[in-house]
């Protein structure tokens, strides 16, 4: 199933820790909850927009029925999609995709291209506690 809160979040500076969140209570069926998110982020390299929270947060945690996600770093002017995919107690698969633009303020010309490259980060993982 997708679903969509936003189809694009707001701008993010490099330099910022910030802390985004999806809301997944119009998706879940009474009583279902998230069990388990997978974040994906493209493109993806070095230097470029990660799954990161400030010391003593979690980088993915879930409040409620709201999956809450902290990126860090990022390559300024440029745009990346973050796919979200969300595994319930009742087996729904929830995918999610997010565009999530960087500040055009602190672009560098010409555009900086990142040190290591792929289409597709690793899969930024979390379950819930037992």
């Amino acid at each position: 199933m997708s679903f969509s809160n936003d189809d694009k979040w707001p701008e993010k500076a490099p330099n910022a820790n910030l802390g985004y969140a999806i809301n997944l209570t119009g998706e879940l069926d009474e009583g279902d909850v998230p069990t388990h998110a997978l974040v994906y982020i493209s493109p993806s390299g070095d230097g470029e927009l990660k799954v990161s929270a400030p010391q003593s947060t979690d980088p993915i945690s879930l409040s409620g029925n709201t999956l809450i996600i902290w990126f860090a770093g990022g390559v300024a002017a440029r745009q990346y999609l973050v796919r979200v995919v969300v595994n319930t107690l009742r087996g729904a698969t929830l995918e999610m995709y997010v565009t999530m633009p960087m500040v055009r303020t602190q672009a560098v010309f010409p555009p900086l291209e990142p040190a290591t490259y792929s289409e597709q980060s690793p899969p930024y993982e979390w379950t819930a506690p037992a």
